[in-house]
């Protein structure tokens, strides 16, 4: 059996970004198809708040790398995000 890959600190940010835009997205997708639906709205809310904490965590993370190690991991999220 294969030891799971720990993800790099940019990974980990990328991903949570991600997960935090299309969560956005489809709250914003929802409202317009379905704004009288309050319980899926919370649940939608409820991932969201979900995605938003992993991404804070993940900026945090970021926080706590040496210098040299956070220029890398920036300029890889940057990339990868297109920002």
């Amino acid at each position: 059996m294969n030891a799971p890959v720990a993800l790099s600190p940019a990974d980990v940010y990328i991903t949570t970004t991600q997960a935090l835009r299309a969560s956005t997205e489809s709250i914003s997708q929802f409202i317009q198809e379905d704004p009288e639906n309050a319980q899926r709205l919370n649940e939608l809310n409820s991932q969201r708040e979900e995605a938003y904490r992993n991404w804070t965590n993940a900026a945090y993370l970021l926080k706590t790398l040496p210098a040299s190690e956070m220029s890398v991991a920036l300029s890889r999220i940057e990339q990868e995000l297109n920002i």
